[in-house]
């Protein structure tokens, strides 16, 4: 970490996607550090802020031409949107771009088109905080372009606005230049060239009554109609209002496929409009639905009514009102639980209420009041098929009655569970009914009453182990411990394997650690680790054809791809019919810094095991050192943002090896094999580095 200067220096969610704004995730950093460390009540903290910023601008906003009464009417009644609600509910940056956007319009409204310098700093403020938060923030601002061009060309606002404007320039610089590199790309390469699917504009204005409620919605828009064309209740900012929602609704229905997220801050002025438009004489009966909304929206005591029209009111229980049973859930699991061990549970078929975070959550929660501290005794984990075997509980949520449950994880878990291997290896241990008919099912993994299979040499057939698939090879058990149910080891060979989803790779050898398999043969076919600690590749390699066969399978667009391992990683062929060539260095294994000098042991716990390594997690870093597409060529000083490294202790597997080497047209990957294989297999012993975990 460099301070506070690293976050001029933007970060990556992956090849695949742009540089991540910041500030929202940020604005967590004081409160972790200064007032607890409890993420649960971080989110609490930092969303109950951005909820405040928002409801305190849709205020000022509205007072400016009205009065206190006005003023909290429209709080309210943009705190009561079901969409504001759902957001402040999660972890997510679209609450904040809300709050920047509320602030922005709000101080444009009280700065009287830019003549009152404190609020035009404050705006500047506003304006560079957006788009620190979101790359889409240019969409709410686009209506009060031309009066901040005439303000900024005449320049008597000019010097307040960039009080607050130039220090987020600055910052933004950066995180921008990196976002306009991967645009840049992609739109030369050719999908942006691609047509914009449009949802129809019923289907359009049914996602927007949704997002806001069905009487907020009519209200709003009838009440921005009215303040239009108003004559004798003006509101002098009344076209900046209406710009507000119009022209942001106008972009996204026919540049980004009318996504209703992205239209979340313009639906702002529709509460506002409500505020300034309704009579004296009604005023207070309003009032009186927008808290009720409020209420019931936030409270969660009525779920959703009527689901097959747009919403009038109510929202999905939140998961700690008991809606869901998950406190009966984690009861049942508990239950079965002995030792002192932390069991880990795949969960299946989660959707925005019913996945992992509220799962952990509330097992954190609920072991605090047994307990000192706030740590969650089970672990909930996403559903990942390689993973399946390993977990001790699974927690699978249905279809409602007569229905199949959607959601891509549920179905490949019904497919696993009509494997006759499944109900072997798990037993059904209770289930519970929601209101909705759908089931939350939990299962338990049975335990081995005996040794599953001799130590020694066994032929496999059809195994995924380890992140790669073998069709044919041998497996060698060393040591059954009857007291962890498990082997010491397990020497896994095969001539040819695949790795991932589709990377042929020769010469496998690998070696796993407290090992237990499953199979529902005889024999040791469709093999299934039941558990594992540590995987070791102790050999491996794959060749140049291997590589332009994977990445040629990515896209119909990548034709003609060459690979060469010349000392560099380089990439040509064409894409999209221009040619292209990416060259990068791969590092042979990065310097190990061991964790005595820096005074900590990193525990890396995923499924059924806690290692203490000897050094930092392995990284294999690709550093790009050029790339040219078509005529385009990427400027050396873009080219750090083109730097890619992958973290390989974060995969499901926790893989290691020793070194890498290239030569001519063969990548190798080997380490030095373990005592026990030595032991056994005295020529195979060959000299080799130590072990370096990296």
């Amino acid at each position: 970490m460099d301070g506070v200067w690293s976050i001029l220096k933007p970060f990556s969610l992956g090849a695949a996607h742009p540089a991540a704004l910041p500030f929202y995730y940020l604005a967590y950093v004081p409160v972790l550090k200064y007032i607890t460390s409890d993420i649960y009540l971080a989110l609490a903290l930092v969303n109950s802020f951005f909820l405040t910023l928002l409801t305190f601008s849709a205020f000022m906003a509205v007072k400016k031409n009205r009065n206190n009464f006005s003023g909290w009417l429209g709080a309210a009644a943009a705190a009561s949107l079901p969409f504001v609600i759902e957001t402040a509910r999660h972890p997510d940056s679209g609450l904040a771009s809300m709050a920047l956007t509320a602030g922005l319009y709000c101080c444009y409204i009280n700065s009287n088109d830019f003549d009152h310098p404190t609020w035009n700093t404050w705006f500047g403020v506003a304006l560079s905080l957006g788009f620190f938060t979101d790359r889409m923030f240019w969409i709410c601002v686009l209506p009060l372009l031309p009066f901040l061009t005439t303000a900024c060309a005449g320049g008597l606002a000019l010097n307040s606005l960039l009080k607050g404007l130039l220090p987020g320039m600055i910052i933004n610089l950066p995180w921008y230049a990196y976002t306009f590199a991967f645009q840049a790309l992609t739109h030369y390469a050719g999908p942006a060239r691609e047509q914009v699917w449009r949802p129809g504009l019923w289907n359009y204005l049914y996602a927007l009554a949704t997002a806001a409620g069905l009487p907020m919605f009519i209200l709003g828009a009838a009440a921005l109609l009215w303040m239009y064309y108003s004559v004798f209740m003006p509101y002098s900012p009344r076209k900046i209002a209406a710009a507000w929602f119009w022209v942001p609704s106008l972009v996204c229905y026919f540049f980004f496929s009318g996504r209703p997220e992205l239209m979340y801050p313009a639906l702002l002025p529709l509460p506002l409009a409500v505020a300034v438009m309704t009579p004296n004489l009604a005023r207070k009966y309003i009032m009186g639905i927008a808290a009720a909304l409020l209420l019931v929206n936030h409270s969660g005591i009525a779920p959703v009514f009527i689901r097959s029209a747009p919403v009038l009111f109510g929202l999905p229980r939140a998961p700690e009102k008991g809606a869901y049973r998950i406190e009966e859930v984690l009861d049942a699991i508990r239950a079965r639980v002995t030792g002192f061990r932390f069991p880990d549970v795949l969960l299946a078929g989660e959707d925005g209420n019913i996945n992992n975070t509220s799962f952990n959550y509330l097992a954190a929660r609920s072991a605090a009041r047994k307990t000192e501290g706030f740590r969650a005794d089970l672990n909930f984990v996403h559903y990942q098929a390689q993973m399946l075997g390993l977990a001790d509980f699974v927690v699978h949520r249905t279809g409602a009655f007569g229905e199949r449950r959607n959601a891509p994880d549920s179905r490949a878990l019904e497919k696993e569970m009509s494997e006759p291997w499944f109900g072997k290896a798990f037993t059904r241990l209770a289930e519970f009914e929601l209101q909705d008919t759908s089931k939350l099912v939990v299962y338990e993994k049975n335990k081995p009453e005996k040794k599953p299979f001799a130590e020694g040499v066994h032929k496999i057939k059809n195994c995924r182990i380890g992140g790669f698939t073998i069709e044919d090879g041998t497996l060698e058990l060393f040591g059954f411990d009857p007291a962890k149910n498990v082997y010491a080891l397990a020497a896994f060979s095969a001539p040819e394997a695949v790795f991932g989803d589709g990377l042929a790779v020769y010469s496998l050898e690998l070696e796993i650690e407290d090992f237990l398999p499953f199979s529902d043969t005889d024999d040791l076919s469709r093999l299934r680790p039941l558990k594992m600690s540590k995987v070791r590749i102790t050999r491996l390699k794959t060749n140049i054809r291997a590589f332009e066969r994977y990445l040629s399978s990515w896209s119909p667009r990548l034709q003609g791809l060459k690979v060469a391992f010349d000392g560099d990683l380089e990439l040509n062929g064409n894409y999209d019919g221009k040619g292209f060539s990416w060259l990068a260095s791969l590092n042979e294994h990065p310097p190990v810094i061991p964790l005595r000098n820096v005074g900590v042991v990193p525990m890396h716990r995923w499924f059924n095991w806690n290692i203490a390594l000897a050094a930092y997690p392995p990284v294999i870093d690709l550093k790009g050192r050029g790339f040219i597409n078509g005529l385009l060529g990427v400027p050396n000083f873009f080219l750090r943002f083109f730097n890619f490294s992958y973290d390989i202790s974060q995969w499901p597997y926790y893989i290691t090896f020793d070194r890498t080497k290239q030569k001519k047209q063969m990548l190798e990957i080997y380490s030095k094999s373990s005592r026990l294989v030595q032991a056994a297999h005295p020529e195979r012993t060959e000299k080799a580095d130590p072990e370096l975990f990296y």
